[in-house]
């Protein structure tokens, strides 16, 4: 190709692509002419040779185009697994049932929303399948963001699982500038101090080489289990 200013390489399997070429573009807003570097990426099925994993629900958070106003925009995950499940006694009419619940929570009326910021609020219940690390403003927004994750499978949060915890160090909304590999550069939005919306939910079992669309609400996504109006 003659002029590679404006080529974006994208690596991985074919199925894996597939599914993830929607949310690349929905997270980084590629327009033509622009370029948003390159994605290296371990195939479904190399992972799954090697591991085995109950399932896993992971919620997705964005920060809106408009809002990030034109600065990186931040996001944000929380992942859970169903302990008491595997992926020989987990099928699609429990995960429609999850899909369900998902919506209900995040999904209907006016989305989830949740501040993301610099304090970190930490929730480990390793029997229940949890394992947050949450950057909020807040400790009360933690245990909002836990509770309402929890009430998915109609658990309780204990709270002797949390701790929360704030660094020292300084996160500056607008990152310096520094020489890296020979050219000035802006180093990294750390910690920013941004809105969070929800944007959908996806479920990985064991054996299927794909992620599961539970809810969507970018419209972007290949056939979730529910919809949303």
């Amino acid at each position: 190709m003659a002029d590679n200013e404006n080529k974006i390489v994208l690596q991985g399997s074919k199925t894996e692509l597939m599914q993830r070429i929607p949310v690349i573009m929905d997270l980084f807003d590629l327009l033509e002419g622009k370029n948003v570097g390159a994605f290296y990426t371990t195939p479904v099925t190399t992972f799954q040779d090697t591991y085995e994993f109950y399932p896993q629900v992971k919620l997705m958070f964005y920060q809106t185009y408009s809002e990030a106003n034109g600065k990186p925009r931040a996001t944000g995950e929380i992942s859970f697994r169903l302990m008491n499940e595997t992926e020989k006694t987990y099928n699609e009419a429990k995960a429609r049932v999850l899909a369900e619940r998902i919506k209900t929570k995040f999904a209907t009326g006016q989305l989830f929303t949740w501040h993301k910021g610099k304090i970190t609020v930490s929730y480990i219940d390793k029997k229940r399948g949890y394992k947050f690390r949450l950057l909020v403003t807040h400790e009360g927004e933690g245990r909002r963001i836990i509770e309402n994750v929890l009430d998915i499978q109609n658990h309780s949060p204990e709270w002797s699982n949390l701790r929360v915890s704030e660094s020292r160090a300084e996160y500056p909304d607008i990152p310096p500038r520094e020489v890296i590999y020979g050219e000035l550069r802006r180093l990294p939005r750390r910690r920013p101090v941004e809105l969070m919306r929800f944007r959908y939910a996806e479920l990985h079992v064991w054996g299927v080489p794909h992620a599961i669309s539970l809810v969507d609400v970018t419209r972007r996504r290949a056939t979730p289990l529910v919809s949303v109006a």
